[in-house]
């Protein structure tokens, strides 16, 4: 849908269903790559709040390259 299909992107995995392992992770790659080969599957290791924090201060306006580091180390110390 959103035409990305034939670029490399990073195929973010989140959420506890993706601590069960490859029984369904790899049947969910193996589709994407079916329609997407350049999806580089990744693990999310922050919180999915991060992506929120990001979304709201893009819509504000404020940049926000270089901070990433900052603030998962910031959240990583206020929620282990």
């Amino acid at each position: 849908q959103i035409g990305i299909e034939n670029q490399a992107f990073d195929l973010v995995l989140s959420g506890s269903l993706f601590q069960m392992g490859n029984l369904l992770i790899e049947p969910l790659v193996e589709k994407v790559h079916s329609l997407a080969p350049g999806a580089y599957p990744v693990r999310l290791n922050v919180s999915q709040v991060i992506g929120a924090v990001f979304l709201g201060m893009e819509a504000a306006g404020v940049a926000y390259a270089g901070i990433f580091e900052t603030l998962k180390q910031n959240y990583r110390q206020l929620i282990p």
